[in-house]
């Protein structure tokens, strides 16, 4: 990638990092004096809403990415008809759903919580069904302008407000108040990200979108939105069908590690798509930033998964403490998902913005079906277990049929030997960590153990990488130190 795309890269990342501090340390707090049932309240949440902005969205979050980047740049009239038309159609699907979910809170209740007087639960969640709406609007045509510090800054504003809010809420209302501080920070975020779009909402009314070329373009998508929500946030919607909330409340505080990782993977996937679908008509300059980009990826990103691995049991440790030692594994297995993620990026942005949207259905078909079959397999198995081991099949299956995708479509081949070498280069630091490192219990120690245990594995990592490939090994040193020098040349700027 470019400099400037990994500058967007790291604004997104850096922003994203400092804002689960917080989020972090809430969970810390929770964890350690809620049940497990009442810890089930954050994941039924971020459930629900997922499923909500499904309902009546047509695809149109989709096509707010694929179209607006170039748009943008060529025809700012026909982008703010877009923009328009497609949020007025969202809105009214938005609202229709609040309707039904109000009518119907008590089953929803039964359904999500085994539990019908958490009704109320429900009816105020629903509050945050439209808030949340606007707020993938607005990040959807925020990350088609490419506007990534703004993006930035808001993540970092939306981590503070929401576990500020949550935390001050259950202090004051006590269990009730976890669910206004959640709908309130939803709220805030929603109206932060609005203003940063509301350019392109004020003024005079451009000509309305033709809605049936809207249509057209949004359906396939459309579709593919539920796939991609049952292979990715739909891993809540399985364990709340198969296991029940308790076990919700344990997966989700093993996600959680998952979540940050991510977070990296997000803004790299942001970045990926704003600059492919730049050259998108472009083939030969399209296959081009396509090989570059899953070179840098695979190197930066396979190493970090593998140390992240190797160290998660001590963060499983610090963050919820011996209550929740079960989900450890769940944890481990849940960063393998992040890395075969990590390896296809590339991939699936590259088939998101080259190909037709029946292909990209059909690849997230591919992924919805083998995380879904696996999963109702696996878990008479192995339990909680089983639906980490289906989420690992999920990308791996997809991945592979994107590789056949892009071959066969644009005469496109990725280079993989980066991702097998940097995987080498790794491998061992981690391994070494799961058999040597000794069992922390205590917060602290478990802290301490972990940081020993990263430094054992860098040092493993330097000495693997220098001895496999000199050559990989200064450019991965070249990388940070001009990170290093950018990092500092900014906040040399800002200081001035």
């Amino acid at each position: 990638m470019a400099r400037a795309a990994i500058r967007d890269v790291g604004k997104l990342i850096s922003g994203n990092l400092l804002a689960k501090v917080f989020g972090v340390a809430s969970l810390m707090f929770f964890t350690r004096i809620l049940s497990k049932q009442e810890v089930a309240i954050f994941p039924v949440y971020l459930m629900l809403i997922g499923i909500a902005s499904l309902f009546f969205s047509f695809g149109i979050y989709q096509t707010f990415l694929r179209r607006l980047p170039s748009l943008i740049r060529e025809d700012i009239t026909t982008a703010r008809s877009l923009v328009m038309t497609g949020t007025a159609i969202i809105m009214v699907g938005i609202v229709t759903v609040l309707i039904v979910s109000l009518a119907f809170s008590e089953r929803i209740a039964v359904f999500a919580f085994r539990d019908e007087k958490l009704s109320w639960a429900v009816r105020v969640m629903s509050a945050g069904f439209v808030a949340y709406a606007v707020a993938r609007v607005a990040d959807n045509i925020m990350w088609g302008r490419g506007q990534f510090a703004a993006m930035s800054a808001l993540q970092i504003a939306d981590s503070i407000v929401r576990p500020a809010a949550t935390v001050t809420s259950f202090l004051l209302f006590g269990f009730p108040g976890i669910v206004y501080g959640l709908v309130v920070a939803q709220i805030i975020n929603a109206g932060l990200l609005f203003y940063c779009v509301a350019d392109l909402f004020f003024g005079r009314l451009p000509p309305l979108y033709p809605v049936k070329k809207l249509m057209s373009e949004s359906l396939p998508f459309y579709i593919d939105g539920y796939l991609w929500y049952l292979k990715g946030e739909g891993d809540s919607l399985l364990v709340t069908v198969l296991l029940g909330p308790a076990i919700l409340a344990e997966y989700y505080v093993a996600k959680t590690l998952y979540t940050n990782a991510m977070l990296v993977l997000t803004s790299l996937d942001r970045v990926a798509l704003e600059r492919l679908a730049r050259h998108a008509g472009l083939t030969d300059v399209f296959r081009a930033k396509a090989r570059e980009m899953q070179v840098h990826i695979a190197e930066t990103m396979i190493p970090l998964s593998l140390w992240a691995i190797a160290v998660a049991g001590y963060g499983m440790v610090v963050l919820a403490g011996s209550r929740y030692r079960d989900a450890t594994w769940p944890a481990v297995g849940l960063l393998v998902v992040a890395l075969v993620q990590f390896l296809f990026v590339t991939v699936d942005r590259a088939v998101f913005v080259s190909l037709s949207g029946a292909y990209r259905l059909a690849k997230t078909a591919v992924e919805a079906a083998a995380v879904l079959i696996a999963a109702v397999y696996f878990v008479r198995e192995w339990g909680l277990m089983g639906v980490v081991e289906a989420r690992v099949l999920g990308p791996l299956a997809a991945g592979l049929f994107g590789i056949a995708l892009l071959r066969r479509k644009l005469g496109l081949s990725l280079p993989f030997e980066p991702a097998l070498r940097a995987t080498v280069a790794a491998l061992p630091g981690t391994l070494l960590v799961f058999l040597f490192a000794p069992k922390m219990q205590g917060t602290v120690s478990a802290l301490l153990a972990g940081i020993v245990s990263s430094a054992v594995w860098a040092f493993s990592f330097t000495v693997f990488s220098f001895a496999m490939d000199r050559t990989f090994f200064y450019r991965i040193l070249n990388g940070i130190r001009e990170s290093l020098a950018h990092e500092k040349l900014e906040a040399g700027g800002v200081a001035g």
